[in-house]
């Protein structure tokens, strides 16, 4: 393929996940980097439309009307409808790298390219990618088979002006500098973090620093709560309005404990020490950082874990 005869490009993304849209960010810069004049267009929806929502490098970014997820059941009229307005900005390449392979996403994607203008290569197409390499391989590998090359895949992490002046200021007004995020919620319950794993990630570390737990508005309450009355004193929590705001405190944070993929990638991106809890490990979605340490747990709880990981996890990076 010669991308010199192309001048625009739709990439679908799939999944609405932070996580996923932090890997995936390279793409575009790299795209513009090599072939400036490619105009990028961008399908999107949930945290990963947020996220790319300030990427400098994406031309035209369409949302999906999509919370969370794309079920074959579901969203169906949406789909359709989105895919023939989207068929009408005559796009030269459409390109879907992502694993999800629902009739209506298949759908979908062929309706808005042209006949012959649809580059289908997701996770189960091939050896473009398996659950045994990181994903950022399976991005790369897909790029580069339609003409990039020396790809540079570390991830683009932004934030906004006004993520970074709340986090400032509020470190300021709470005379704040030394910080290790607790990134306490996961995206389902079995992924979250309860009390006791807070009180022993605390008690495991000094006193010359504050810890923080990120939450939203509607989580606060369940936040509260995951501080015990003997931490009271050092540990606070920060309510994040979106992905940004968590992205500006993971930049001013020097260590971050994690069971979500999401704050684990943020944190890749930005060489921050991590400390991330797994109860379901593969290497498709493991740390792409060399100062990130790794916890098992349960699989059905990431609260089950040996408390000995943590203590000798907690040496190895002095905190």
């Amino acid at each position: 393929m010669n991308l010199k005869d192309i001048r625009k490009i739709l990439i679908l993304r799939g999944e609405g996940a932070l996580g996923d849209a932090i890997i995936s960010s390279f793409i575009f810069r790299e795209i513009k980097k090599q072939y400036p004049n490619i105009k990028i267009g961008v399908v999107a929806f949930g945290a990963c439309a947020e996220y790319y929502s300030k990427n400098k490098y994406i031309d035209d970014l369409y949302r999906l009307p999509i919370r969370h997820k794309i079920r074959s059941h579901q969203h169906w009229p949406e789909l359709i409808w989105e895919a023939f307005k989207l068929r009408l900005k005559k796009y030269d390449l459409v390109i879907d790298s992502s694993d999800k392979t629902t009739i209506n996403w298949r759908v979908f994607k062929w309706l808005c390219s042209k006949m012959n203008g649809l580059f289908d290569i997701n996770h189960n197409n091939g050896s473009f990618g398996d659950y045994t390499k990181h994903r950022v391989i399976h991005e790369k590998l897909v790029f580069e088979s339609i003409g990039l090359k020396d790809l540079n895949t570390t991830y683009d992490i932004y934030s906004t002006d006004d993520a970074d002046r709340k986090i400032t200021n509020w470190k300021s007004s709470n005379n704040i500098s030394n910080i290790i995020c607790i990134n306490a919620f996961g995206s389902v319950k079995e992924r979250t973090f309860n009390q006791p794993t807070i009180d022993a990630i605390i008690s495991n570390l000094t006193d010359t620093y504050k810890f923080i737990i990120p939450c939203m508005s509607k989580q606060a309450d369940e936040a509260q709560n995951l501080i015990s009355d003997n931490n009271r004193q050092n540990c606070y929590i920060y309510e994040t309005k979106d992905v940004f705001d968590l992205i500006a405190l993971i930049q001013n944070s020097n260590v971050v404990f994690t069971p979500d993929t999401a704050a684990l990638h943020i944190a890749s991106g930005l060489n921050k020490p991590t400390i991330a809890f797994y109860n379901n490990y593969t290497e498709y979605y493991a740390p792409n950082n060399p100062l990130a340490k790794i916890i098992k747990t349960a699989k059905n709880n990431v609260n089950d874990f040996n408390i000995d990981d943590l203590k000798a996890i907690v040496n190895q990076i002095a905190i």
